[in-house]
């Protein structure tokens, strides 16, 4: 848990878990199991946390959430991760300040689906940036030509086990120069505990407000957590339930 730590000053500091997933998309866990481990990571760490619902393509599910979040007193923020874009397709991490009202417009392009989600004050994060080969994940030029027109708001340089950092501070440098672009870390859970600090984001302050203005100014300290203890069958399981259960639930229209 040192990791998870800065030394003296941590007492000014709270975690955002940013990126988390439940059974309403590809998660492994309901929304009650993920605030229960939530707050027991919070008891553990002696440290305040905030959390993210961030399933795919709904914000259905999201009422529970908040039910589960208000029962452990963990503070929430209403999310999506939104697919944009033709083949590949990209992922994004959508966070609202004052909760999702309705569900995102999808547009023709990417800059008009981020416009509309930017009417409704959303938070646009790249989940995963520059990961796969460009497949759910915006490629460097991507990042420069949406950071350029001020469309994104932060990168996720550590998701899961996976630190972009070094790769992607040229870009984080280059599209700052301008406005400041935060800097994430993201867990990308779809495990409650077994991968819920796997990578966290550092903040000044304690509330959902904090955070955002904190992401505003650039002032994010992405950090490597601790390393999940996902099994090879819970990952069988998981892309079973993602790629199969979820795909005809999708074709279904029943998200």
């Amino acid at each position: 848990m040192a990791t998870i730590m800065i030394e003296e000053q941590v007492g000014a500091y709270s975690i955002a878990l940013t990126h988390l997933h439940t059974v309403e998309s590809d998660g492994m866990v309901t929304s009650g199991q993920l605030f229960s481990d939530i707050a027991q990571a919070q008891e553990m760490l002696e440290i305040p946390i905030i959390a993210a619902v961030t399933n795919h393509e709904t914000i259905n599910g999201l009422g529970k959430a908040r039910a589960a979040a208000d029962y452990f007193g963990i503070p929430m923020i209403d999310g999506v991760e939104l697919t944009v874009g033709k083949i590949p397709p990209k992922h994004l991490a959508v966070l609202f300040k004052k909760g999702a009202q309705r569900p995102i417009k999808t547009a023709k392009t990417v800059e008009g689906t981020i416009d509309n989600i930017k009417e409704d004050e959303g938070l646009v994060i790249a989940a995963h940036p520059d990961g796969f080969r460009g497949i759910a994940s915006l490629t460097s030029s991507e990042m420069r030509r949406l950071g350029n027109r001020e469309l994104i708001d932060g990168l996720e340089v550590i998701s899961g086990t996976y630190d972009r950092r070094e790769r992607l501070q040229p870009i984080v440098e280059e599209l700052s120069q301008d406005r400041p672009i935060a800097q994430i870390g993201s867990p990308d859970s779809h495990f409650g505990q077994k991968d819920l600090l796997t990578a966290v984001t550092l903040f000044r302050g304690k509330t959902v407000d904090d955070f955002f203005e904190s992401v505003k100014n650039g002032t994010t300290i992405p950090l490597k957590g601790v390393v999940h203890n996902v099994s090879t069958m819970d990952r069988v399981l998981q892309n079973f339930y993602s790629n199969i259960i979820l795909n005809v639930r999708r074709l279904a229209h029943t998200l």
